[in-house]
């Protein structure tokens, strides 16, 4: 079960990793021009991938989690609701950072450019804040006292909710 946490919060680092990359990208984007433009597409594109592949694998390795806490931890159902919430939350703004992105590569107008690069920049500066906000509360919340309040069962139970959803 340790290991199991260890993982996530690996997991937990490297997001908050890519999440302050991203929010450096998006600002370099908006602040260092056309000369850069190549450059910042590129590193947004493979952040992006990130958050596309390894980050939605992990939310769903989460969701199983958060399924199994409810069940069994009553007093932490409210909580697990909301981080429910914020998931979905997570998902439905990476399609729209996903969508301003693609929208941005294509476009060729310069002053179409600004505005599309501008609405990127502040969606994913609310994504990123998302991110790191969500990630305290569950290390904080779930995680740090989930060792404390499952009993052997319970957590040889969640071990193998948990290896069943690949992350």
């Amino acid at each position: 079960m340790k290991k199991d946490i260890a993982v996530i919060k690996k997991h937990h680092k490297e997001i908050l990793r890519y999440a302050n990359l991203f929010y450096d990208a998006i600002t370099d984007l908006r602040f260092e021009g056309r000369a850069a433009f190549g450059k910042n597409i590129r590193a947004i594109k493979r952040i992006m991938n990130f958050f596309r592949v390894k980050f939605l694998s992990h939310l769903n390795k989460e969701d199983v989690l958060l399924s199994f806490v409810s069940r069994h931890i009553p007093k932490f159902e409210p909580m697990s609701r909301m981080l429910f919430a914020e998931h979905k939350e997570i998902r439905v703004n990476l399609e729209v950072l996903e969508f301003l992105f693609e929208g941005l590569t294509r476009e060729r107008a310069q002053n179409k450019r600004a505005q599309m690069t501008e609405k990127l920049r502040d969606r994913g500066t609310y994504f990123t804040y998302l991110l790191q906000n969500h990630v305290r509360v569950e290390e904080e919340g779930i995680y740090k006292t989930l060792n404390e309040d499952l009993h052997p069962e319970e957590k040889k139970a969640l071990v193998s909710d948990m290896k069943r959803t690949k992350l």
